[in-house]
């Protein structure tokens, strides 16, 4: 980027729902699944991915930087530490961000409204006026704003149940949904004759309406729609094909919000004939002008809830008002101290993102709810192919203005530095103290199970190139100086020619005591790196496995190798079961047995968040 305009950027931030799963990745050796904000991990499902994306506002360039799990929607400490994170980041390599974009999540606000307020305390310490509309970032000032096709869906969600009053040139008035559905109505009577053929029933009807496709809305919130709307009120015909004269309120509301839409979306530098606004800003052009007048009408604009019989101010005319304000500031930072030429302000929302969630969910096949491992493999691969094209099908959005992503495919194939990534330290990791009974006191079912268990391990173990043609290690791990009882469910399982193996017993005992030290210990260590190296540490220390080995073989390493990945197989596995209400024993066992300290909790944790879910949902 030679052109410093290059580099003048915005940083947005959204989140999608996926689906819980824990498995266990090989490569990296640890558990995935949980919730992971980079710097530190937590023993809970993740539910949510969150996604951090840049976008060039000069030059259309785009590049998703940062992803997290979370269980629910991000916490808001978090939220604000990873915007102010990612913000120095961008500085340090020379990248000006500018401003922030997101929607009007809970979450989202209450961290914006945390790093504005740190911000004024920081002037206020100090005893000097505060000028700054945005917050600070290492002396930088980022501007936040909210996404507009966000705000113009609530305005039209919060109308379809109540009425919107506001005064426009000194005259009060009403907007009401209802006067939408005569109109459709109206236009809806003569099929063959329409005027606005593009609206249907799921533009209009509640039961029927995609509520989060902004398509849906600005077509209803058209100029097309406003003045045939103004134009029928005023037809003086006493007949089913006529509107009351109040729906001229309702008539003037949609044509504010068009002209204010298109102020806010525009995506070419040319000017419409028909549309006064709906062109680049530059310092002489009339959006500031309108912006100034629309401020005051909106201040005064409120909701008046029927079923409550009051007057309401929903967030979504708040932060309309505050995003107003913030482009009304915003637009002189890049045209003076960037020398922008002009600015199209559709660069500051966030289809680009709301893209690229739907290029997650249909990467490979159509996945609209994907687990952590098919997030992460679909985000790597799209982001190494550059993964854009402007626009997804069928998505909630328009199509984006970028043009590319940043080209980082060379430092994935040469290992280069990338900034902001550090590698976490688990060499302080506490190993959780193990009870000395966990092998005491097992039932003869408890005891069948685990000889079954060390039959199959014995039996990917002697399959193993390293001892498959050595007679030593067979003998070692067959041997069995007397005959035992606990091969029941061996028998029952042994086909004519079945492959089922009777463990000897060394090879019981070792796998037997390290399946209950693996399954205590497992949920306890679950969110740390090296999983495996750790639990290899454990069971080494605990348990003594040289008596399997031959004087060719480290047997016994083998043997504990084996024994962990499958442990953490199984373990992940029983647990996405119980997460997705799957298996219903453990919740049984439960029922019959309070938790006990020995008792797995996170499974105890998943099944009550899945019976709460389910309550919930019924």
């Amino acid at each position: 980027m030679k052109d410093a305009r290059e580099k003048v950027c915005l940083l947005m931030f959204d989140e999608m729902s996926i689906d819980t799963n824990l498995f266990y990745q090989r490569q990296d050796d640890e558990i995935m699944g949980f919730q992971d904000y980079g710097t530190e991990r937590h023993p809970v499902l993740a539910n949510h991915a969150n996604v951090f994306m840049l976008k060039g506002v000069y030059k259309q360039w785009k590049q998703p930087v940062v992803f997290t799990f979370s269980n629910g929607p991000i916490e808001v400490l978090q939220l604000k530490k990873l915007i102010k994170d990612i913000i120095k980041e961008c500085f340090i390599i020379g990248l000006n961000v500018i401003a922030t974009v997101c929607d009007q999540g809970t979450t989202n606000a209450s961290a914006i409204n945390m790093l504005l307020q740190e911000t004024k305390e920081v002037f206020l310490r100090s005893n000097t006026e505060n000028l700054y509309f945005g917050f600070l970032v290492d002396n930088h000032e980022v501007v936040p704003l909210y996404d507009v096709p966000h705000l113009l869906k609530g305005l039209r969600n919060n109308l379809i149940n109540k009425n919107l009053h506001y005064t426009q040139n000194g005259i009060e008035k009403v907007a009401k949904w209802n006067h939408i559905e005569k109109f459709y109505q109206l236009d809806s009577s003569e099929p063959s004759l329409r005027m606005c053929y593009k609206l249907t029933d799921a533009h209009i009807y509640k039961s029927k309406m995609n509520k989060m496709k902004v398509k849906t809305c600005t077509q209803v919130f058209s100029y097309t729609i406003g003045s045939l709307m103004k134009r029928i009120a005023h037809w003086d015909i006493k007949d089913n094909h006529s509107l009351p004269a109040e729906a001229e309120h309702t008539a003037d509301l949609i044509l504010f919000l068009d002209e204010l839409f298109d102020s806010l979306n525009v995506s070419r530098k040319s000017k419409p004939e028909a549309k006064r606004l709906k062109c680049a800003l530059t310092s002489n052009s009339g959006h500031s002008k309108f912006w100034k007048e629309a401020l005051p009408l909106i201040t005064r604009m409120r909701y008046f809830s029927l079923q409550k019989n009051k007057f309401i101010l929903p967030p979504t005319l708040k932060n309309l008002h505050f995003t107003l304000r913030g482009f009304l500031y915003l637009k002189n930072i890049p045209l003076t101290k960037f020398d922008f030429k002009y600015i199209l302000t559709a660069a500051f929302n966030q289809d680009a993102l709301e893209n690229f969630f739907s290029y997650i969910r249909s990467h490979g096949v159509r996945n609209t709810k994907p687990d952590v491992s098919h997030f992460i493999s679909s985000f790597k691969t799209l982001l190494a192919n550059n993964f854009m094209s402007a626009h997804s099908p069928g998505s909630n959005c328009e199509r984006d203005m970028s043009t590319r992503a940043l080209d980082d495919l060379r430092s994935f194939l040469c290992g280069e530095y990338v900034a902001g990534v550090h590698p976490l330290d688990y060499s302080t990791l506490l190993v959780p103290g193990i009870p000395d009974n966990l092998h005491i006191g097992k039932t003869k079912l408890a005891r069948c199970t685990l000889k079954y268990m060390s039959g199959s391990i014995g039996r990917i173990l002697l399959k193993s190139k390293i001892i498959n043609n050595c007679d030593d290690c067979k003998r070692n791990i067959l041997f069995r100086y007397n005959s035992e009882s606990d091969d029941d469910f061996i028998d029952a399982r042994q086909y004519e020619r079945g492959h089922l193996i009777r463990p000897g017993q060394c090879l019981n005992f070792l796998v037997s005591q390290s399946l209950n030290y693996l399954f205590y210990i497992i949920p306890r260590l679950g969110t740390a790196k090296n999983i495996s190296i750790c639990l290899e540490n454990i069971l080494t220390n605990k348990l003594y496995f040289q008596p399997l080995n031959c004087p060719q073989h480290d047997t016994g390493k083998k043997l504990y190798q084996i024994i962990i990945r499958c442990s953490l197989f199984w373990w992940t596995k029983s647990v996405n079961k119980i997460a997705k209400g799957i298996d219903t024993k453990f919740s049984k066992f439960l029922s019959k047995n309070p938790p006990k300290a020995y008792i797995d909790p996170i499974k105890v944790h998943d099944r009550r968040t899945f019976e709460k879910n389910k309550k919930r949902k019924n």
